[in-house]
């Protein structure tokens, strides 16, 4: 029983039994508020055995400000992640209400290790039929009952979780059947870590069909397909190995295998890249771009702040901390002037290279020729960001070892005088002039005519 927040809501009901999902069904509320849902078979939950149940539902039913004691790691939630989080802890509760009545003990919770012999199904204390029916992997099967009991035959069982149900009485129940693993990863099917990280894999273990551990034993063990050598279980049936860095970025696996019952299983080793969130930049000189790049450490995750990391821009190197998120951030500074590039960065081994196009701002006029009976010359450099003109802003003029300083205007243009006394001092001859803004400059020939 649970409450909806209107009614024809969409809802699944999964049971779990001792952290195994045991049963699951799907529906439709008929109003809004508290409703019982019949299920279509009867849960069979051993003595202390732990069950859970678990609603998926478009809207939470929390109560909230009740005088109502909550107490915690009873009653969750479980948010789009799959994190799980304790509604105590926030005063709140969320009603599931199990109903429960005492069945007849006709059958137990079979927990057994994989193997390749048959599993016989029993049950007992059957006195009021002689038949009863089975239904197991979506198969119907009959159970003859001879004094009280009777046994099918279910055929070699997969681990995990096998339900079995069975109909006494008009009455619908599940039984289950556990079977363990003979090679146990402890839940670890998936490992996940950055390039060039040795891996070290030793929480795996392997036992024979009755749970015995395999010590001293040598079992196959292969990654990506090829064998690894000397690989014998240890005390308690452990069979540590270590993964050596220098593997390539993408998936891959290891597989082990009992040679006892020959059951297989797999770890999949994702080797993530060190980078993330990287591109090419493409600027006006000293704009404020920023080039970005998410760094992640040796356990595949971004890494957290105050890590120093070189991002290299040509030949020139600059240090940059990473924020909380992992990321090193460097504002494209001044001295990087127009022309084109490479950005690079290095960790553990790993490079990543990106593209760093600078485009110019500057521009003047290529030749300028002044007379040595002029008055005066003028020079002129105009500064834009494509279309955008900047104002304000201070270019040099550089003639004959001396430099003059001029702002833009609205237009983007910075002008300088010189005056007769200045001309007089050159010689007929051609001169460079240097003209600079920040660190970019551009070049210009004045040429000095009779």
């Amino acid at each position: 029983g649970t409450y909806f927040q209107k009614a024809n809501t969409p809802y699944t009901i999964t049971i779990y039994v001792d952290d195994y999902e045991y049963y699951s069904q799907e529906g439709i509320s008929k109003h809004a508020g508290y409703e019982c849902i019949k299920l279509d078979s009867y849960i069979a939950i051993d003595d202390n055995s732990n069950f859970e149940i678990r609603i998926k539902s478009s809207s939470a039913p929390i109560t909230q400000y009740t005088r109502m004691i909550t107490t915690e790691g009873k009653n969750y939630l479980i948010d789009s992640t799959g994190k799980f989080i304790d509604a105590a802890k926030s005063n709140v509760i969320v009603p599931v209400k199990a109903y429960t009545f005492k069945n007849p003990q006709i059958s137990e919770t079979i927990v057994k290790y994989y193997s390749t012999n048959e599993t016989i199904f029993t049950v007992n204390n059957v006195y009021e039929t002689d038949t009863l029916s089975i239904r197991f992997d979506d198969k119907n099967m009959t159970m003859t009952i001879v004094n009280g009991s009777g046994s099918v035959n279910l055929g070699v069982l997969d681990t995990g979780a096998n339900p079995v149900f069975i109909t006494y009485k008009n009455q619908t129940f599940a039984s289950i059947i556990y079977i363990k693993p003979t090679i146990d990863c402890e839940n670890t099917y998936t490992v996940t870590v950055a390039y060039n990280t040795k891996l070290p894999l030793d929480n795996v273990k392997f036992y024979d069909s009755d749970g015995n551990p395999l010590e001293n034993v040598s079992v196959i063990v292969k990654f990506d397909n090829k064998t690894i050598p000397n690989t014998v279980t240890g005390v308690n049936g452990s069979m540590p190995i270590v993964i050596n860095a220098g593997n390539k970025i993408g998936t891959h696996y290891v597989d082990y295998a009992n040679p006892t019952n020959n059951e297989t299983a797999r770890i999949t080793v994702k080797i993530l890249s060190r980078f993330s969130g990287n591109s090419n930049v493409n600027m006006y000189y000293f704009d404020g771009h920023k080039y970005k790049v998410r760094i992640r450490g040796d356990n595949g995750k971004f890494v957290g702040k105050n890590h120093i990391i070189t991002i290299k821009i040509g030949k020139k190197s600059f240090k940059v901390k990473t924020d909380s998120k992992g990321y090193a951030t460097l504002k494209i500074p001044k001295t990087i002037t127009p022309g084109k590039y490479t950005i690079s960065v290095k960790v553990r081994g790993q490079t990543v290279k990106n593209k760093l196009t600078v485009k110019q701002v500057l521009k003047t006029t290529k030749t300028v020729k002044v007379k040595k009976s002029a008055k005066k010359l003028t020079l002129k450099a105009t500064l834009k960001k494509g279309k955008i003109a900047l104002k304000n802003k201070v270019v040099k003029f550089k003639v004959n070892g001396k430099t003059y300083k001029a702002k833009t205007n609205k237009k983007g243009i910075a002008t300088v005088t010189l005056k007769k006394a200045v001309i007089n001092k050159l010689k007929v001859k051609k001169y460079s002039v240097k003209v600079s803004y920040l660190n970019d400059v551009v070049k210009s020939t004045l040429q000095v005519r009779r």
